[in-house]
């Protein structure tokens, strides 16, 4: 991202960040503004439909619950934006077709979305490793904020504010978000040790 690099550049020359720290730098400021730009598009998509705080609750219980219970990562900053505009999309069309009437559905989806999050919560990127310190700390973080997010959904609804389904399905989104996470993680796993075997293979054959 050239903005990135400018701004990282600009930095350097006014000998706020040192030179040596260029590469970490940038990579922060591309996280940053292709951060902004996704969450400006969900806000601006929400002020569409007329429904600006369903996305700011959106964004606040995903981010929120994201940053430690992981999940599912792109390869690219563009796919990253496609992947998650896509998420929101799918938000939207179950938040606007269930009824706060409908309690059964959503607290049946509020249960089995809580599987992934106990059974895998924290997925780690490939590229953050954590230590087994910083992976106990991140779950037990991940565990409080989804149930305290859980609990606001549940009383919201039974108060019969609107609010608490849009809660419950974000955290349906995050908890898919963290099958997929595992999935491609997995996925990746097995292929590397596919190609670590085609190279034991050749190395013996080569031998």
């Amino acid at each position: 991202m050239r903005i990135a690099n400018k701004v990282t550049a600009y930095f350097i020359d006014r000998k706020i960040i040192a030179t040596e720290k260029r590469n970490i730098f940038e990579y922060g400021f591309e996280l940053i503004f292709a951060d902004s730009i996704n969450f400006a598009i969900i806000l601006l998509t929400s002020a569409w439909f007329h429904a600006l705080d369903v996305g700011l609750v959106y964004l606040l219980c995903f981010v929120s619950t994201r940053i430690f219970c992981g999940g599912f990562h792109a390869d690219t900053h563009i796919m990253c934006g496609i992947s998650m505009f896509a998420m929101f999309c799918c938000f939207m069309a179950v938040y606007h077709a269930l009824n706060i009437m409908q309690t059964y559905i959503i607290f049946s989806g509020l249960v089995i979305a809580w599987i992934p999050i106990i059974g895998y919560a924290p997925v780690i990127h490939e590229n953050k490793p954590l230590s087994r310190q910083y992976r106990k700390r991140n779950r037990r973080k991940a565990l409080v904020i989804c149930g305290i997010w859980t609990l606001i959904s549940v009383v919201f609804i039974l108060s019969g504010i609107q609010l608490g389904v849009a809660i419950a399905v974000t955290i349906w989104i995050v908890s898919i978000g963290i099958i997929c996470g595992k999935a491609k993680s997995a996925w990746k796993e097995g292929k590397d040790g596919e190609w670590s075997e085609f190279d034991s293979a050749s190395d013996g054959r080569s031998g």
